[in-house]
């Protein structure tokens, strides 16, 4: 009976050691599951927040269209209004150039004016669609004649990239277009003086000292972010470039060109 009372001893210390042991590994469990639990909530709460925080600065940074300087421009890039909105919008698809009329009945012509443009206006623009463009807005205004005694003042409307890029058009041409002198094709035309009209200046683009120092080129390229600038305005109003003798669009100037 000794023996059997020791070894029930033994037996009954064994089961209590297991229970012991089996409620510690229980509470251990419990108390790494809550961990587990608390650990999740903090990652999940950390990971909202910085997607939160990601969003609201692509946001800013798709809001904030910087300005010749490359500061913020408060007025660009929040929906303003674009040359669709405008007078100009396909203004030449029912005035078509007529190489037979008289250049001094050759109307509507338009002076353009670019006030503002961002700090990436003379880089090279991307040719292939699948490359990243710059974000940003540019600022112009323009002067629409409808006769030599008739015109109308266009307040400044937005270009933003990528956005109001005109995409599929032939660059390369307008380069041939725009180094025409419109002396050459009968106008009365300014001369080096570059003014709003009604007469064109001899040359569709500003190549003076300062605008060459602001393109950093000789002409102005229709390759950069400023050419395709010009050229999608070209395009929107319904301005055929092909027709060379056709210089009823000007640029006047950049305003930045002069600062």
């Amino acid at each position: 009976m000794k023996h059997l009372s020791m070894l029930s001893r033994v037996c009954l210390a064994s089961l209590l050691t297991g229970l012991s042991l089996n409620a510690y590994a229980f509470d251990f469990l419990n108390d790494l599951e809550s961990t587990l639990n608390n650990v999740a909530k903090e990652v999940g709460g950390a990971i909202e927040s910085t997607t939160k925080a990601a969003s609201d600065a692509v946001n800013n940074a798709n809001k904030r269209q910087p300005g010749s300087s490359g500061s913020s421009a408060s007025n660009l890039g929040k929906g303003g209004r674009t040359l669709k909105a405008t007078a100009l919008n396909n203004i030449f698809l029912d005035h078509v150039f007529d190489s037979k009329l008289d250049k001094s009945k050759q109307y509507p012509r338009v002076a353009l004016t670019v006030h503002s443009e961002p700090r990436f206006h003379n880089t090279q623009f991307p040719l292939l669609h699948t490359e990243r463009q710059e974000r940003g807005c540019w600022s112009v205004s323009a002067v629409l004649w409808h006769s030599s005694k008739k015109s109308e003042k266009v307040a400044p409307f937005e270009w933003c990239t990528p956005k109001d890029v005109a995409y599929e058009v032939p660059l390369g041409d307008i380069t041939y277009w725009s180094l025409g002198y419109a002396s050459l094709y009968g106008y009365d035309e300014t001369g080096t003086k570059r003014t709003n009209g009604p007469n064109p200046p001899d040359k569709a683009f500003p190549d003076d000292v300062r605008h060459k120092k602001h393109f950093s080129e000789t002409n102005l390229s229709p390759f950069t972010y400023n050419g395709v600038l010009i050229a999608s305005l070209i395009y929107q109003m319904g301005f055929d470039w092909a027709n060379k003798p056709d210089k009823r669009i000007w640029v006047t100037k950049f305003d930045s060109a002069y600062k």
